[in-house]
């Protein structure tokens, strides 16, 4: 049982370390686009004519394809996380048990899964809103 326990901890922190580097490639994923979208909004500002229509073309493109790129990594990481309350019920199944008033046996914590937590919904918001600036000032501009 102690070798088996050893095995879901190992199990446990690597789905740990799998979940955090994919969390910080997402970031790192939003701090380009955000810095790609600056750069073009101040070449939007300054360019004359057609540099303008690129930078917004642009614009709405890169922010297209960044949701995609989060949309997969947010996805990526909903399953990890998955996985890690997998391993620790896993884990508290294979600890002893406490007994309650009536004498049955409950584990000690029951664990509670939210596929998606709100920073991850804010990464896939950012490009949407980047996305429907560029088209309004397509359209608007």
């Amino acid at each position: 049982m102690e070798k088996y326990l050893d095995f879901l901890k190992l199990q446990y922190e690597s789905a740990q370390e799998l979940y955090r580097h994919e969390d910080n490639l997402c970031w790192k994923k939003i701090n380009n686009m955000l810095y790609v979208n600056f750069g073009l909004f101040v070449l939007f500002g300054v360019a004359p004519g057609m540099m303008s229509v690129l930078a917004m073309f642009f614009g709405g493109t890169i922010n297209l394809i960044f949701f995609v790129f989060l949309l997969g990594g947010t996805r990526h990481m909903s399953k990890k996380k998955r996985e890690l309350t997998a391993i620790q019920e896993a884990i508290l199944k294979a600890l002893p048990a406490e007994k309650n008033e009536s004498g049955e046996q409950e584990p000690a914590v029951k664990m509670k899964f939210k596929p998606w937590t709100l920073s991850m919904r804010m990464m896939l918001v950012t490009p949407l809103a980047l996305l429907l600036v560029w088209l309004g000032l397509y359209f608007y501009g």
